[in-house]
C-alpha cells in the first residue's frame, strides 16, 4: 500500500518551518477556531440545511456572517474564491459583454470571462501597479458599454489600490464594481485598511488565505442589494452539488472567531509585522512605498543583492517557509496564528541573512499591450496544439498562461505571443504552451 500524497504532506511537515503561506490557520487548530470532528463531515439533511436551497442553519450562519462583514448579503462558498468570482461575474454581466478589468485579475477569473463568453478590455496599473481612480474613469468613458469594473486588490505582494475612491466614480456612472479581495479578507476588520477598501458592489473574499479556515472556504460579499435575489442560483451553476460540511463549518466558525477576537488580534498582528518591517528597512530591505496590507510581508531583497528566489531558499534553510518569491522579492503570509516563536525565528533568520553575487538578468516582467486576435472564449476552447515556449512567437496563445502562485496569466487566451513574453515564461520555467491550432 502506498499513499505519496499523504507521504509527501507528512515529510513536509517533519521538517518543522513556521508557516508563512496559506492557509490562515497555519495548520494549528489549538490555536485557532475550529470546534468540530471529522464527524461533521455530513451532507444535506433536514437538521443541517443545503447549501444552494438555505433556509435553516446556512442561511443563518451566512446572515451572521453578512452582519460581521456589514453587508447585505453573505453567501459560503466551499469551492474557493473562484467559485465566488464566477458567480459575482455571472450576477453583473450576461453572454457577449465588455468587461474593464485589471490585468494582473487571477486566472480563475479569465477561464469565467471564456466560460460567459464575456469580453476583457485589459486595465493595466500604473508604476506603482496600482490602480488609479483617474485610469479606471477614463477606461469607463471609452467603454460606456460595459457592463463591469472588476479589479483585484490587494494583490500578491500587498499592495492595495484605492477602492473608495474608484468606487465613488463607478457610482457616478452607474456601473457596478466588483472585486476580488482574495488575499484581503482580513482587511475590513484592521483600521485604517478597512475604509481604503471599502465601497464596492460585491467582493470575492478567499477567507482561507488569511483567516482560520479550511482550505477552499471562501465568501461572496454583496453590498448591492439588486445583486442578491440571484445569488444563490448563481453561484450553484458553477458549484459542485456536494459541499463540504468541514468547510462551511470553518466558515461559521471563524465568522464567530471575527466577531469575538478577530479585530483585536489582527491589529495585534498588525503590529508584530510592522516591527518586523521596520528591522528589514534597517537591514537594507525597504518597505513598499504605497498602501499595503499591514498583515502582509514583502521583503524587498533586490537592494542588497539577492534574488527573491535565493532569498526563499535561505529563509526555507532557517526553517521558514514563505509564500512567493519572485527576482525581487519574497512575500510571507502572516496571521494570528504565527506564533510569536514564528516571528522570533524570522527576526532571526533576517539579521543573518547576507548576500549572494550580484543579480544578473533577472526575470522582471513588464506589461505591455498585447493584441486579442481572439476572443478569450474563442481561443480556450479553439482545437490546441502544444508547442515549445521558444516556438511560440507569433502564435495565438489557447490559455491563461501563469505560474501558481500567483496565477496571474502572463498571457491571456486569444492573444499573440511577444518575444518578451517567451523571454519571461523561459525564465519562471515554462517551457511548453497551449497555442491555438
Amino acid at each position: 500500500m502506498s499513499t505519496p500524497l499523504l507521504t509527501a504532506i507528512n515529510t513536509h511537515l517533519q521538517k518543522g518551518r513556521s508557516s508563512f503561506h496559506t492557509p490562515g490557520h497555519k495548520g494549528r487548530p489549538q490555536l485557532s477556531t475550529f470546534n468540530f470532528q471529522l464527524s461533521t463531515d455530513i451532507t444535506e439533511l433536514p437538521d443541517t440545511d443545503s447549501l444552494f436551497e438555505a433556509g435553516g442553519a446556512i442561511a443563518e450562519a451566512e446572515r451572521l456572517a453578512a452582519q460581521s462583514y456589514g453587508a447585505y448579503r453573505t453567501l459560503f462558498s466551499a469551492g474557493g474564491c473562484t467559485l465566488c468570482i464566477q458567480a459575482m461575474l455571472r450576477l453583473a454581466c450576461k453572454a457577449g459583454d465588455t468587461v474593464i478589468m485589471g490585468r494582473n485579475a487571477h486566472k480563475s477569473a479569465v477561464n469565467t470571462a471564456a466560460l460567459l463568453d464575456l469580453q476583457p478590455v485589459w486595465l493595466y496599473p500604473n508604476s506603482s501597479l496600482l490602480y488609479a481612480p483617474e485610469a479606471v474613469e477614463q477606461a469607463i468613458l471609452k467603454h460606456p458599454e460595459a457592463a463591469a469594473v472588476y479589479l483585484t486588490t490587494p494583490d500578491y505582494h500587498g499592495r492595495i489600490s484605492p477602492i473608495n475612491k474608484i468606487s465613488q466614480l463607478c457610482r457616478k456612472h452607474g456601473i457596478p464594481l466588483l472585486v476580488d479581495r482574495a488575499h484581503g479578507s482580513h482587511l475590513p476588520f484592521i483600521s485604517g485598511a478597512a475604509e481604503l477598501i471599502s465601497g464596492a458592489d460585491m467582493y470575492a473574499d478567499s477567507l482561507h488565505k488569511t483567516l482560520p479556515v479550511l482550505t477552499s472556504g471562501a465568501v461572496l460579499n454583496i453590498y448591492n442589494q439588486s445583486f442578491a435575489p440571484l445569488a444563490k442560483s448563481a453561484m450553484s451553476l458553477f458549484a459542485s452539488t456536494s459541499p463540504s460540511y468541514l468547510v462551511l463549518c470553518s466558515l461559521d466558525s471563524a465568522r464567530e472567531w471575527l466577531d469575538t477576537h478577530g479585530k483585536e488580534e489582527l491589529e495585534r498582528t498588525a503590529l508584530r509585522v510592522a516591527k518586523i518591517r521596520n528591522l528589514a528597512a534597517q537591514l537594507g530591505m525597504p518597505p513598499l512605498n504605497v498602501p499595503t496590507d499591514p498583515c502582509r510581508l514583502c521583503l524587498n531583497t533586490e537592494p542588497i543583492g539577492l534574488s527573491g528566489h535565493a532569498a526563499a531558499e535561505y529563509l526555507r534553510s532557517q526553517g521558514i517557509e514563505p509564500e512567493l518569491s519572485d527576482a525581487q522579492s519574497v512575500v510571507l503570509i502572516c496571521t494570528p496564528f504565527n506564533t510569536e516563536a514564528d516571528f522570533i525565528r524570522l527576526e532571526s533568520a533576517l539579521r543573518g541573512i547576507k548576500a549572494a553575487n550580484p543579480i544578473k538578468n533577472s526575470a522582471i516582467y513588464a506589461w505591455e499591450a498585447h493584441t486579442a486576435h481572439m476572443s478569450v472564449r474563442e481561443a480556450a476552447l479553439a482545437l490546441h496544439q502544444r508547442i515549445s515556449i521558444h516556438k511560440a512567437a507569433g502564435r495565438i496563445c489557447g490559455e491563461t498562461v501563469s505560474t501558481c502562485p500567483p496565477g496571474i496569466p502572463i498571457l491571456m487566451p486569444g492573444e499573440k505571443i511577444l518575444e518578451n513574453d517567451i523571454i519571461f515564461c523561459a525564465a519562471c520555467g515554462i517551457l511548453e504552451i497551449n497555442v491555438v491550432k
